[in-house]
């Protein structure tokens, strides 16, 4: 199985590695919880007593069996190497899908040539009517002039459209359920030279809502929101504060609370070596 092959890898690394860096990935825990978080969740629309029953600790004793490989590689480090376990986020139940390019079409930001919802990657969106739109996941971009092909949006319109549009999607909800608990604009999020690439808005959803699979490739279906009866049951497509990774360290650490761009900062010191001064972040050592 690909977790075995994994961690004969990582001892093989190990037991050619004198000094340095050595960095390594195990991804396992995050597809288990994908497709198995229905098991945790029994009301979820896509459970089954049956599934709840054979899988309701799953998902547990795969964190035992990662704990059994942190107790061997915290054995094999030693006193003197410094060994740190972190996650990107955490996880939490998906259940209800929204479709935000079928909202930006029902409030009037995007625009289709005909009545015809089907299919993906736009079709029949007529973009010189179209102000926004919605691709991958949690993303909005305006239809921007000097960005986009066929762009509508002044530049200097953008901050004020921004706003608009985050204020009437934040107060989206389901059957009077809050969907989302708040919506950034890409200055609160992204800063230097590439920060213009980002989206312009990037959505936090509430536990048990995400974008739907069809927004993700630009799709618009009928309606607002369903059910996600798919077997990917959980998620973390959500607003951060309700997914927080996590950060281990064998080293005492300085600061009460980090981040994920705090872990470059904090390595580069480990190793004695300079941080740039664009690195964003700052070292986690006392």
């Amino acid at each position: 199985m690909v977790m075995a092959e994994r961690e004969r890898m990582l001892w093989h690394e190990l037991g050619r590695l004198h000094r340095g860096l050595l960095a390594f990935v195990f991804d396992t825990t995050d597809r288990v919880q994908h497709v198995f978080w229905g098991a945790l969740d029994p009301t979820h629309p896509a459970g089954n007593a049956a599934f709840t029953a054979r899988y309701a600790t799953l998902v547990d004793d795969w964190y035992r069996r990662m704990d059994g490989l942190l107790s061997r590689m915290l054995d094999a480090a030693g006193d003197h190497t410094a060994l740190f376990v972190l996650s990107d986020h955490g996880f939490t139940t998906f259940r209800r899908a929204v479709h935000l390019n079928s909202w930006l079409i029902e409030n009037g930001l995007m625009a289709l040539k005909t009545t015809d919802r089907r299919g993906t990657l736009f079709r029949n969106v007529d973009w010189a009517r179209t102000v926004a739109y919605a691709v991958g996941f949690s993303s909005i971009y305006l239809n921007l002039q000097g960005r986009e092909g066929l762009g509508k949006v002044r530049p200097g319109d953008a901050p004020r459209l921004q706003r608009h549009i985050a204020d009437r999607l934040a107060a989206f909800s389901d059957a009077g359920q809050p969907a989302i608990e708040r919506v950034y604009t890409r200055d609160e999020l992204y800063h230097g030279p590439h920060a213009g690439d980002g989206p312009d808005l990037v959505v936090g959803f509430k536990p048990g809502y995400r974008t739907s699979w069809q927004t993700a490739v630009g799709g618009y279906p009928e309606g607002l929101i369903e059910d996600n009866r798919e077997s990917w049951s959980g998620d973390h497509l959500v607003d951060p504060a309700h997914v927080p990774g996590v950060l281990f360290a064998s080293r005492p650490l300085a600061a009460p609370e980090a981040c994920v761009a705090d872990v470059v900062p904090t390595i580069l010191r480990l190793l004695r070596l300079p941080l740039a001064a664009e690195l964003e972040g700052r070292s986690l050592l006392p």
